[in-house]
């Protein structure tokens, strides 16, 4: 599914969920909009109006299309990060992805190569050992170096505290923290070599906010001080540190 196929779902799924009442009249009729442009194949539009609408939080609506569009970008969960994805690409950026599906990522990778730039997709499984690493270092192989990281992997494992086991501690820190540790000490070294670069992690509210789910809110909660602390340590090296 590409950009079209996806705002095509988000009109059928505005009329089906109702997030008019969500979003407010405004921005849906913005969405509209997009869905429009895109009928059009006017794509460059499309995105233009759909950046800053992502750029608002619009929660409900996320929800409701995050999994049609990521099951065609092979990007887990989030459609407005796979619509950055597909930004950069249409500002002329060169893109690396990867996702567990080999078929979402070739269908990824098809759609950022229409855009008219170099892409590269690697299936991988982030939280499996050596996987990161591979990812990083076949796309620095195909494009040349890295300039920006984007470690937006998520999730958890387990439910209530009482029913956790130590493995499902494990398997959130797995899936929150420690692939983007791997990611950022992958990558560093060609971001330095090239004059800098930027490393941005997708951490959550349940990191600065407790509620249910401890070991959800704790592993987000590593993610943005390892952000905060990594801004300090690399900042030499000119590279940014930042997490949302």
């Amino acid at each position: 599914m590409g950009l079209r196929g996806f705002l095509a779902q988000l009109r059928q799924r505005r009329d089906v969920d109702a997030p008019v009442e969500a979003v407010g009249e405004a921005v849906a009729e913005r969405m509209a909009q997009a869905y429009e442009a895109a009928e059009a194949n006017d794509y460059e539009s499309a995105l233009a109006i759909w950046g800053p609408l992502a750029h608002q939080g619009i929660t409900r609506a996320q929800n409701n299309i995050g999994k049609c569009f990521s099951d065609g970008l092979g990007v887990d969960r989030d459609s407005a990060l796979a619509l950055r994805w597909l930004t950069l690409a249409a500002e002329g950026c060169d893109v690396a992805i990867c996702g567990r599906g080999t078929d979402n990522v070739e269908k990824a990778v098809d759609e950022l190569k229409a855009l008219g730039v170099r892409a590269c997709g690697v299936a991988a499984d982030v939280t499996a050992p050596g996987e990161v690493e591979r990812f990083v270092d076949e796309s620095i192989s195909a494009l040349g170096g890295a300039d920006l990281l984007v470690a937006n992997v998520g999730g958890t494992s387990g439910k209530t505290f009482r029913t956790l086991t130590v493995s499902d501690w494990i398997k959130t820190f797995e899936m929150n923290l420690f692939h983007a540790v791997r990611a950022i000490h992958a990558v560093a070294p060609s971001m330095e070599q090239r004059g800098g670069g930027s490393i941005v992690t997708i951490a959550s509210i349940s990191g600065w906010r407790p509620g249910p789910r401890s070991q959800y809110g704790t592993a987000k909660a590593a993610e943005i001080f390892l952000s905060g602390s990594l801004a300090w340590e690399l900042a030499p090296q000119r590279i940014r540190v930042n997490t949302v």
